[in-house]
This record gives structure tokens, C-alpha cells and sequence, in this order.
């Protein structure tokens, strides 16, 4: 089954593993995280720490121009995920992020072991 949602073009994915998704760049990822769930903490994260209206946070929204987050916001929030989701994230990596799906997706694929 494959449905994009309305919000950054990932879909959910069924396979030889079990329920997983897929990330906007086409990329299977399978986990106990999804998309959502990773979009959804990164959005909490995110707006604990910069001052933005929540309405801002959307998938397509750009990390530094829209959102004005700097490499040392991605980089706190990145310390918080790999915690949680125990994976690995590259400064270059985070930096190379242009919006918040390209965060997620990172994330994602990181979760998936690609």
C-alpha cells in the first residue's frame, strides 16, 4: 500500500519486514519510527528551542530562512535524536538539511541503516 501524505510526501510502505515508510527521496525505511513520529518530535524539538510560530513548521519549510534556525540548533537537536532513536547524524549531514523534510528524511534513512 502506498499513500502519500498531504504533508511531505512520504509514504507508508508494507514489505518483506513489516510495516515501515517511505522517505521522500524514495528510500524504504522500516523502524519503530515513522516519518510522523520523527516529524513530530523534530517539530516539539524545534520549537522548544527557537522562537517561531508553530503555524512556520511544515515540512517544506526551510530550516535557516523560514524557520532562522543555525547549525547550532540542528546540532542540539540532533543530540536529542540520536538519543532517542540511537543512530548516528553527521554535522555535514545536518547541515546539508535545507528543510525540515530533508531533516527527517536524514533521520529516517539513518534509522533504516542506509
Amino acid at each position: 500500500m502506498n499513500d502519500t501524505d498531504a504533508g511531505g510526501g512520504a509514504a507508508e510502505t508494507t514489505g518483506g519486514d513489516g510495516p515501515g515508510v517511505e522517505a521522500s527521496n524514495g528510500a524504504a525505511v522500516r523502524g519503530a519510527a515513522s516519518v510522523a513520529e520523527v516529524y513530530e518530535l523534530f517539530c516539539k524539538l524545534a520549537l522548544d528551542i527557537i522562537d517561531t510560530p508553530a503555524e512556520l513548521m511544515t515540512p517544506d519549510a526551510k530550516l535557516s530562512e523560514t524557520l532562522e534556525m543555525d547549525s547550532t540548533h540542528l546540532i542540539e537537536i540532533a543530540e536529542i535524536i540520536e538519543s532517542t532513536y540511537d543512530i548516528a547524524l553527521e554535522e555535514q549531514e545536518l547541515l546539508d538539511a535545507v528543510t525540515v523534510q530533508d531533516y527527517v528524511d536524514l533521520v529516517c534513512a539513518k534509522r533504516a541503516g542506509l
